[in-house]
């Protein structure tokens, strides 16, 4: 009789256990480039009373190039610079506006030198302030930037942008609390802002209060329903709080919405792995291959091998059948492996052996291959090519403790006791293991006795 089939074959793919699915790092970034922008473009006008003024002259030019610098900033650029070389000290307002230009441009070393000399010639430059600040985050210097923005806070910029970007920075830069305190002042602000919602829903699934994310998450649903991520993250907040039903339920609304991506299905069809509802996990398998292929075909020969499993093969083979035939290299040894499985598993011992040698062909070293041709070899009673199938196993390190078994057993059934003890004591110098280590004493101890009769 055949080994028991799920000692005859190792699985080819694990399932990646679906895990907590926190936010992404990048979550409360400013909405986009242009939102980084209009922070700086909206500094070109000043606060009087608050800021430091431009001299008459530096104002008279800035008049002019104002226009200019929305739409040429670089010939704008070259009439500032013309005015900064001069013999008088610039003052710190027309210095701001010349730092903007090269943001805007995207001269960040020059736009940043020279916020710092209006900070240098005005320390309460409230503008120099937060438009340093928001360069600082721009270019993810997430310690500095939490500087200039408190600073900003400090002298009375409160606008949800300048407090999102604190809270975002702070966060990055281990201060939760404080991360907090500023996400709640952001959204004060501006109560509809996704990117500090989400924000303040990763700083708290990040501390494990998923009971305080729910609603934030809930709420992004609400302001960006075909945001795959969101409904990631709802998942992830109910699995957290024990809640697996109602995580598939929230993947599942995805998946009829059409909002999915590769991430979403991948966990979904986990899921129901997970909950022993392999044919809804095969399902969403299938689908996943449109957008994933490699990670879809993966999942789907662990289906296939449960069933083998589980005894059904007409199942698992059917699953094999969703897989395109045209796979990748990497993928082409998992398939043929799970397929001679179950081929073995039906007895059909050519087939076994016809896809066990496709695989070898390709991958000579696949010491698991070795084995299972060995053992396919042996059930058809091919005892030459058995025993050259496992010396070659023998030879590979993932499957040489497996091969010196293979070839003691073969040994020992031929009354080749002998031999059958060497190759068990090659096997306990690869692992020693008290089942192997009691099966050579009974071995040996057989050996002697027929010594002693035969003498």
């Amino acid at each position: 009789m055949p080994a028991p089939f799920h000692r005859l074959f190792p699985l080819v793919v694990g399932l990646t256990i679906l895990a907590v699915l926190a936010l992404p790092a990048s979550a409360g970034l400013p909405r986009t480039k242009g939102d980084q922008n209009r922070i700086i473009n909206a500094s070109m006008s000043f606060l009087k009373n608050r800021e430091p003024e431009m001299t008459g002259a530096e104002y008279a030019l800035y008049q002019k190039v104002l226009a200019m610098a929305k739409i040429e900033p670089a010939l704008a650029m070259q009439l500032l610079e013309g005015m900064v070389s001069g013999k008088e000290q610039p003052s710190a307002a027309f210095e701001l506006m010349i730092g903007n230009l090269h943001y805007i441009d995207g001269r960040m070393a020059e736009a940043e030198r020279y916020f710092r000399r209006a900070i240098d010639h005005y320390p309460d430059f409230l503008r120099a302030w937060s438009n340093l600040g928001a360069l600082l985050y721009s270019t993810e210097k997430y310690e500095a930037a939490a500087d200039c923005l408190a600073k900003a806070v400090e002298l009375g910029d409160v606008s949800p942008d300048t407090l999102g970007m604190l809270a975002f920075s702070l966060r990055r830069t281990g201060q939760p609390a404080a991360a907090e305190m500023a996400y709640l002042r952001a959204l004060s602000a501006d109560s509809k802002c996704a990117d500090w919602i989400e924000g303040l829903a990763g700083l708290y699934v990040g501390s494990g209060q998923h009971a305080r994310a729910e609603p934030l998450v809930r709420q992004l649903l609400r302001l960006q329903p075909a945001e795959p991520r969101h409904w990631l993250q709802l998942a992830g907040v109910h699995l957290q709080l024990g809640r697996k039903a109602e995580a598939v339920v929230a993947l599942e609304s995805a998946r009829l919405l059409h909002v999915t991506n590769p991430e979403l299905l991948r966990q979904l069809g986990d899921l129901y792995v997970q909950l022993q509802l392999e044919d809804d996990a095969v399902a969403v398998y299938a689908e996943s291959m449109k957008t994933d292929p490699v990670i879809g075909t993966k999942r789907l020969l662990v289906i296939a091998q449960l069933y083998g499993r589980q005894g059904r093969l007409a199942e698992a083979f059917a699953v094999l059948a969703t897989i395109a035939p045209d796979l990748p290299m990497e993928l082409r040894a998992g398939f043929f492996s799970v397929r001679a499985e179950l081929h073995f598993a039906r007895q059909d011992w050519a087939a076994a052996r016809r896809d066990l040698e496709v695989l070898l062909a390709e991958q000579p070293m696949n010491g698991r291959g070795w084995l299972s041709l060995g053992r396919v070899a042996s059930a058809q009673d091919d005892l030459a090519s058995a025993r050259r199938a496992f010396d070659t196993a023998a030879r590979l390190p993932e499957s040489g403790y497996l091969a010196h078994l293979e070839m003691a057993n073969l040994a020992v059934r031929d009354h080749r006791h002998s031999e059958g003890i060497d190759h068990l004591r090659q096997a306990l110098a690869l692992e020693d293991t008290p089942s192997v280590r009691a099966f050579l004493v009974r071995i040996e101890r057989l050996v002697a006795h027929n010594e002693n009769i035969e003498e």
